[in-house]
């Protein structure tokens, strides 16, 4: 069962709020849920999940200012996120981020920068960082912690049809990745 509430008001405030409570997905499974012999103890179900959006629109709409919140009730895993985007120059200069912060103390948080100047060129920076310990699984996905990458790149496009090749590009990267001794991943 879940309950949803929705909505953006005149000023470029959106917000949304999401409550849940979830049982066992196969119901060929379903036990009863004081059966001490039952395998799928110590699962507690139901489980009960909490979700909050908050997003503003900023310059016009061009870009904005967010914050988010999870939580899992049952297991007291609660994330919160604040994040945003900034478009600037007509779109020329990209910046967006995030950070967040997980009720165990763990942080993580994730960049970019990026310009284009003219449509053929473009280039980028970006950046991510993961502490050990860092869970956001219970209402989200992080595919790993104890992770940190740089990334930078630069493009040239050519959006020109060249017979039956549409666009090609050129992309040159570069990129180091690497956990919190150091070790290059």
């Amino acid at each position: 069962a879940a309950a949803k509430l929705t909505g953006k008001n005149e000023y470029g405030l959106s917000y949304g709020l999401l409550s849940a409570i979830t049982t066992e997905t196969d119901s060929s499974t379903w036990h009863s849920y004081f059966d001490p012999d039952s395998i799928y103890l110590p699962y507690k179900y139901p489980q009960r999940y909490f979700i909050s959006r908050v997003k503003q629109d900023i310059l016009s709409g061009n870009s904005f200012l967010g914050l988010m919140t999870t939580s899992s009730m049952d297991d007291s895993a609660h994330i919160v996120s604040i994040d945003g985007m900034v478009n600037l120059l007509d779109n020329q200069i990209g910046v967006d981020g995030q950070i967040v912060m997980s009720s165990k103390k763990k942080m993580g948080m994730l960049g970019n920068i990026t310009y284009s100047p003219l449509g053929f060129f473009s280039t980028w920076l970006d950046f991510q960082n993961y502490e050990t310990g860092l869970d956001l699984n219970h209402l989200g996905y992080l595919w790993r912690d104890n992770y940190s990458q740089l990334r930078v790149g630069l493009k040239f496009q050519n959006q020109e049809v060249w017979g039956f090749i549409r666009s090609s590009a050129v992309i040159v990267e570069w990129d180091i990745e690497e956990n919190s001794d150091g070790l290059n991943l």
